[in-house]
């Protein structure tokens, strides 16, 4: 007679390996083998039934069809929102973890940037700690990788506003600009990805004017896009609305670099 089993988590009895009350499943000792360890940690990120390459293709694609889908209440066959918000930054910081681009490497922010202020700073912590400039730079450098990757969510927030403002009811709801935002943001990361990957592989050295007027004129263009899916609007109010975002993206980015800089160095 087969041993009669109890769900861990509620208690009910269990026909199968799963719990007909709760889902919960029926631990096994095949659950703590390696592969399946393995299998479960790939799983949960990547899914492999195909909803992630899925959701790239039209990530990158159709710009906004993922804002318009999950507004819509087609989700299943998609990552979350946050799901490719985090899967894009853990695709930027690998390949571009001391890109200058969220950040001020010590180089140019000890020596360069707002320079009497931030080098008598310097000083100041140098003395302070009992340390030498280039030690506290080697200290800066790894602190402000690992703080421009845990706060740069904060950027999508605060662009959100640059939609909001634009919106009609119903679809003048904040939570939705959120979304919104946090698409761009994600795409933004993996655009960056993208061109330094080319700037890398092309036989020739291309201008980084050249380089930096693409990456905006293509984000450009996403966003316009993006809005196509996102706003019922005339083609000038989307025109401007492209235009706002852009402008605000920008000085988000510039402000959000000086600011993760400054307070990693200040409270290193």
């Amino acid at each position: 007679m087969a041993e009669k089993l109890n769900c861990a988590n509620c208690g009910m009895d269990i026909n199968g390996n799963y719990c007909q009350q709760c889902g919960e499943k029926v631990v096994t000792s095949s659950d703590f083998t390696l592969i399946t360890i393995l299998q479960n940690a790939v799983d949960s990120f990547v899914n492999i039934d195909g909803k992630a390459f899925r959701t790239a293709k039209l990530f990158i694609a159709k710009p906004g069809f993922l804002v318009k889908e999950y507004l819509e209440g087609r989700r299943v066959p998609y990552m979350k929102p946050f799901q490719v918000f985090i899967w894009c930054n853990i695709i930027f910081f690998f390949f571009l973890g001391t890109f200058d681009i969220f950040l001020i490497p010590s180089k140019w922010f000890f020596n360069y940037y707002s320079q009497s202020h931030i080098q008598e700073l310097v000083k100041e912590i140098s003395n302070k700690k009992g340390i030498t400039v280039e030690e506290l730079a080697f200290m800066y450098d790894q602190a402000v990788t690992n703080n421009s990757k845990l706060f740069i969510i904060i950027i999508a927030p605060i662009l959100s506003f640059s939609t909001y403002f634009f919106a009609k009811e119903p679809e003048r709801q904040y939570g939705k600009h959120f979304i919104f935002a946090l698409y761009l943001l994600s795409f933004f990361l993996v655009l960056t990805v993208i061109s330094s990957a080319i700037i890398r592989n092309v036989p020739f050295q291309l201008p980084n004017a050249v380089v930096n007027s693409g990456v905006v004129v293509i984000f450009i263009f996403y966003i316009y896009k993006s809005l196509k899916q996102f706003l019922t609007q005339n083609i000038i109010s989307r025109i401007m609305t492209t235009i706002v975002v852009g402008l605000v993206f920008i000085a988000l980015e510039l402000t959000y670099r000086y600011f993760i800089s400054y307070t990693t160095l200040k409270y290193i």
